[in-house]
């Protein structure tokens, strides 16, 4: 199990709750894609400054996702994590 007062890296003021507890699969996997993310966002910086209708789409799918009632059992797992 990880460290009970790690919040899994994620910043306190972005609003991620601590992580209780996180089995260590899920923590590898967490942390697998959250080192991809760095290189990916590399990547792709600036790769909507000129597309201003796809920066549009994608600002309204990210307004419509927030706003989607989350029936996931994933999501379950992790509203139980965030208290």
């Amino acid at each position: 199990m990880t460290d009970p007062t790690d919040n899994g890296g994620r910043p306190a003021s972005l609003g991620f709750a601590p992580v209780t507890t996180e089995p260590d699969f899920l923590h590898a996997t967490r942390t697998s894609y959250d080192t991809l993310a760095v290189d990916y966002e590399a990547r792709a910086r600036g790769e909507l400054d000129a597309k201003p209708m796809e920066r549009a789409l994608l600002g309204l799918f990210a307004e419509q996702v927030s706003a989607a009632p989350r029936r996931c059992p994933c999501w379950t797992w992790a509203a139980a994590r965030a208290g």
